[in-house]
């Protein structure tokens, strides 16, 4: 989009900049894998030697894969999310999607959610009305939040450094060297084995690089429960 705005030839760019934000709020609507940052990053990170004549990819390896699935925000009930999206939604448009998630990321409390994304309301009254919308929400809580050594004890107490090996070794087949990190944070996060290596698979963008990487690392080391 920044490409086509600053387009040499008048004719090659936006034609106004209605036209520019509806773009803008097209690419914003769009669903978001769970690993679209971490893959934009190594893409951006790792352009082809000067003089190999192989062009850079124009896409992430996530662009492929239209209607992706986002793993709602640890801590949050998907359900719930997707309802106070709807009501931001009718302030903002579809970038209520971005900023809800974006707001889940950094608070578990439905509260502290609500005055953060109040914040992005232009007008008293609407921040007003927005904040009631919390007593109008269908009986959904999110989940309890992990205490501090929940968090840090996770799933990895009951991995082998082998499994640890593996499942990052499995990954980086997809993901590249983020691998690592996803693998650390995800044992942080989950609870069992079987837990773990599904929330793995999550990050992959689509159904079959996650059956083949299930089948890969069941291959190379048992999934206890």
């Amino acid at each position: 989009m920044v490409g086509r705005a600053l387009a040499k030839t008048p004719e090659k760019r936006y034609q106004s900049a209605q036209e520019f934000l509806e773009s803008i709020l097209d690419a914003y609507s769009a669903p978001v894998s769970p690993a679209v940052s971490e893959v934009t990053i190594i893409d951006e990170a790792s352009p082809p030697p000067a003089g190999s004549g192989s062009p850079r990819p124009s896409q992430s390896q996530t662009d492929s894969v239209p209607g992706g699935t986002s793993v709602p925000p640890t801590g949050w009930d998907a359900a719930l999310l997707n309802q106070i999206e709807q009501q931001l939604t009718h302030y903002l448009g579809p970038v209520a999607r971005v900023i809800v998630k974006r707001g889940a990321k950094t608070t578990t409390e439905l509260g502290a959610l609500y005055s953060l994304l109040a914040e992005d309301l232009d007008t008293a009254q609407a921040k007003k009305d927005f904040l009631a919308g919390k007593d109008r929400l269908e009986s959904v809580t999110p989940a309890k939040p992990k205490s501090a050594t929940d968090k840090q004890a996770g799933v990895a107490g009951l991995l082998t450094p082998q499994e640890i090996d593996q499942a990052t070794r499995q990954l980086a087949a997809y993901l590249g060297p983020i691998a690592r990190i996803v693998v650390k944070k995800v044992a942080a996060e989950s609870t069992g084995r079987k837990q773990f290596y599904s929330m793995l698979a999550e990050h992959l963008g689509n159904e079959g690089d996650r059956e083949r990487f299930l089948r890969g690392v069941s291959a190379a080391v048992p999934v206890k429960p």
